[in-house]
């Protein structure tokens, strides 16, 4: 048996293999009872006749058998650039800022190594405090400030135990980025992707919303 690389003792899964082991279940006691393949959401739908045609058409163009340019067809990424400025106002250069991937979580892969550099992990201390903390080399912050920095505490000593109870609750955390796709990712590696939401916007910014004694207020 190969032995699994440490670097993926932190990577979870997300079961899809168990999902559609469960959903073929009911199926094979009766035919009946069919079930449509959420994991996909597509499985038990048939392909757009467009898409088909089109499709067959490719198989016979030379130029449909290449592999490039690496980055995808360039008239893809054009209609992805229309498509993306139509729905949301702005508009990505199909030749710098699209790249076309076989798939979305390869995708999703691809984002994180290429923009996102968490830095190394530096010991910190104050006082009789002491933790682990993420810094990149030039000392930026990761997505403007948006993908949170990664501190590792010790078990045995956290300093939220020393806190004083209040009656101040965070209610909820929203971001702005002028590209939001790779900031979605890296939130979404994170497990976070339900307490953070990010939005398209001009300039980096974070709000926070709190619920306190005098009432809800934003930061």
């Amino acid at each position: 048996m190969i032995k699994r690389a440490k670097r993926l003792d932190a990577v979870r899964g997300f079961g899809i293999d168990r999902v559609a082991a469960a959903a073929d279940q009911p199926a094979h006691a009766n035919t009946a009872w069919r079930v449509l393949r959420m994991e996909n959401l597509d499985t038990d739908l048939p392909l757009p006749p467009e898409a088909v045609e089109v499709t067959r058409a490719a198989l016979d163009d030379p130029v449909s058998n290449s592999w490039l340019p690496f980055t995808g067809d360039h008239d893809l990424r054009a209609a992805i650039s229309d498509h993306t400025a139509a729905r949301t106002g702005h508009r990505f250069d199909p030749e710098r800022e699209i790249t076309i991937t076989c798939g979305g979580t390869e995708a999703v892969l691809d984002i994180l190594l290429a923009t996102i550099d968490p830095g190394d992990v530096h010991p910190m201390s104050r006082g009789d405090l002491e933790w682990r903390i993420t810094i990149p080399d030039d000392g930026h912050l990761p997505g403007g400030g948006l993908v949170p920095t990664l501190i590792q505490w010790p078990p045995a000593r956290h300093p939220t135990d020393r806190m004083t109870a209040t009656n101040v609750r965070l209610v909820a955390l929203a971001g702005e980025h002028p590209e939001p796709a790779p900031i979605r990712a890296a939130i979404a590696a994170l497990g976070l992707s339900e307490r953070f939401k990010v939005t398209y916007g001009r300039y980096p910014r974070v709000a926070a919303m709190l619920r306190t004694p005098h009432g809800v207020v934003t930061l």
